[in-house]
């Protein structure tokens, strides 16, 4: 896959003034508004989680409403909102929380469930690990996908920026899947990245967005995508080249090229293997000034303040390890001097893995497991259902 983007793209950063100017001004200096005229848009935002825009968890309101604006001065024929949540989230009440539907209706534009639709299956061309995948048929429809994520630091893909914003368009469970791959041997070059890292970059490979907004009003650092801590930083980027929107970001927060994996496998699989930040047209004077470390995400770090509880994590999905850090964050210390407790997720779990008698077996993928210890189905089970276990 040979990108056909210019050798050296444009990145607009834009700091300072409020979500919705910065969103518009930015796409005004870095994408040309030709390529929206009389086509048919998808703004997809991060709405992954029921929560608000001020916790960093999802893209902020304002950050879309500028992108609307401009969208529509740029003449697009059609515009839909939409994105799909994790299993077990309900959407409708997401998109409320996020006050992104408060702005899809005052600009009279429809917000979709993307999991609504129905599945298209496409074939991945020369894949690291997944050979088709099933999106959205909406995402398929369209002429124009413009991903607009909300910076957010990632216990599973180091990161999520425009490119693993993408992960939104899988179909209904097939978001799942992507964290449950397995490999093989006709894939043993590129066994050296993890399959969940790989398949980012092949859906990508088939679905890459043509403009990107990374909204950087609040990001999560930390324990992302869900129990992170907030952290303003107040700025929006925009391009219509992801990878180079995403290695400005990256560069942005402080992490290096092995924190993404998924960015070096898809300049791999675009021919540019040593695309960096030099590479790219932008304001390197206020991307200095704008740097800002952040905090990785290390489950360890959170499950190595409570030693009175066995984290065993096999394969597990973002749902089912937010829900057994959340649940250590905040009821974790109310256990400390008591027995030990174990908590196993991820399908990847087996007999040999449970050590305790006292095990709580989190999610769908354990039930093999149930006769084990305390089964809780759900996918996810939230952190209370643990907590309500626990006391029985």
């Amino acid at each position: 896959m040979k990108s056909n983007l210019p050798a050296r793209p444009t990145v607009s950063i834009h700091h300072g003034a409020a979500p919705s100017i910065m969103a518009k001004a930015a796409l005004s200096e870095a994408v040309r508004p030709d390529i929206i005229k009389g086509k048919n848009v998808l703004i997809k935002p991060n709405i992954g989680f029921k929560s608000e825009p001020a916790h960093g968890v999802v893209t902020h309101p304002e950050v879309v409403s500028g992108v609307l604006e401009w969208v529509k001065e740029a003449g697009a024929a059609g515009i839909v909102v939409g994105d799909s949540c994790i299993y077990g989230v309900n959407a409708a009440d997401a998109f409320v929380s996020s006050g992104i539907l408060e702005v899809t209706e005052r600009h009279n534009v429809r917000m979709l469930q993307l999991d609504q639709a129905r599945p298209v299956e496409l074939t991945v061309d020369d894949p690291y690990i997944v050979e088709s995948v099933k999106v959205s048929s909406i995402a398929k429809e369209v002429d124009i996908i413009i991903s607009v994520p909300v910076i957010k630091a990632h216990m599973h893909a180091g990161a999520t920026l425009s490119l693993k914003n993408m992960k939104g368009v899988l179909y209904r469970r097939e978001k799942m899947r992507m964290h449950h791959l397995k490999d093989k041997k006709k894939f043993k070059k590129w066994s050296k990245w993890k399959t969940l890292d790989r398949a980012i970059a092949d859906l990508n490979g088939v679905m890459l967005p043509q403009i990107v907004v990374i909204d950087g009003i609040v990001i999560m650092e930390g324990m992302g995508p869900l129990i992170g801590n907030p952290r303003p930083l107040g700025v929006v980027v925009a391009s219509e080249d992801a990878l180079a929107a995403d290695i400005v970001c990256r560069e942005m927060i402080g992490f290096s090229k092995e924190d993404v994996p998924h960015i070096e496998l898809m300049a791999i699989k675009q021919g540019r293997p040593n695309f960096s930040v030099e590479d790219i047209d932008l304001d390197y004077a206020l991307l200095s000034k704008l740097k800002t470390p952040i905090k990785h995400a290390i489950p360890q770090d959170v499950s190595a303040e409570y030693p009175y509880f066995i984290i065993t994590n096999k394969d597990a999905c973002s749902a089912c390890d937010s829900t057994a850090m959340a649940f250590l964050k905040t009821f974790g210390s109310d256990y400390e001097g008591k027995n030990k407790v174990q908590i196993a997720f991820g399908n990847g779990v087996t007999k040999k893995d449970i050590k305790l008698s006292r095990c709580i077996m989190l999610g769908n993928c354990t039930v093999s497991l149930k006769d084990k210890g305390i089964f809780l189905p759900g996918c996810p089970p939230i952190p209370s259902d643990i907590k309500r276990a626990l006391e029985k």
